[in-house]
């Protein structure tokens, strides 16, 4: 599943990132050249300060699955399918009779070789960056793009490929967030194959049930229709 790929390697980003929030404030100045007072905002909001008085707590981005809810968490990071269609279909859907480590496919069930088909497909993520107040969805829509290109090596490995990303601003909905809640888009395309064969074997292999008799072949149907003298 690409969408928990992304969603482990994000996760994966962002405990980086809170394991020492430093990193945080470093990335903001370095990377994308804020203030050493706003960077320090930035890293105390992120990471927390419990030395301070009152302590401050920290507010990474909690990353979920699916859209926020009005209750939140918030921030968050909503990861969201936004389509996916197929990219390429390979002549004849055909695809190696070896999986990556050498092996051939086998049914689990008959211990068969199988022969396996692949289908090219193209993917849209949308990560959604709610926050309070617009400045942390403008630091935490930067540190996603950051993770997200980043991590192109991991993503590759894990077979996400060709990845393209773009972003903009989101016009607030009451009807689903509160309107306190500010929230920016992060769209990540990418392609990869899915492989699949057919350990059920041919399951339309006979036509049935279809409305009219058929004494030829001995289809019962359904319906008999009738005719008005």
């Amino acid at each position: 599943m690409i969408e928990r790929r992304l969603f482990r390697i994000v996760k994966a980003g962002i405990d980086w990132y809170a394991e020492r929030p430093e990193r945080f404030q470093r990335f903001l100045l370095t990377q994308k050249e804020l203030s050493e007072e706003e960077a320090a905002i930035a890293r105390i909001y992120f990471g927390g300060d419990p030395d301070a008085s009152p302590p401050v707590e920290p507010h990474p981005p909690t990353l979920i699955h699916g859209y926020a809810r009005t209750g939140g968490p918030f921030p968050c990071v909503a990861l969201t399918l936004g389509g996916e269609d197929i990219s390429t279909d390979y002549l004849g859907r055909d695809a190696s009779m070896l999986g990556s480590d050498g092996e051939e496919f086998f049914d689990p069930e008959t211990g068969a070789v199988v022969d396996p088909h692949v289908r090219r497909m193209r993917y849209t993520f949308n990560f959604l960056i709610h926050a309070d107040h617009p400045d942390v969805a403008i630091w935490y829509y930067h540190l996603l793009k950051q993770i997200i290109i980043s991590s192109h090596r991991e993503l590759e490995a894990d077979d996400v490929e060709d990845v393209t990303i773009s972003g903009r601003d989101l016009a607030p909905d009451a009807r689903y967030l509160p309107d306190t809640i500010f929230t920016r888009m992060l769209v990540v395309t990418c392609e990869g194959d899915e492989v699949w064969d057919s350990p059920m074997g041919d399951r339309a292999s006979s036509v049935a049930g279809i409305h009219v008799e058929n004494r030829t072949t001995g289809v019962t149907g359904g319906v008999t229709p009738y005719v008005e003298e």
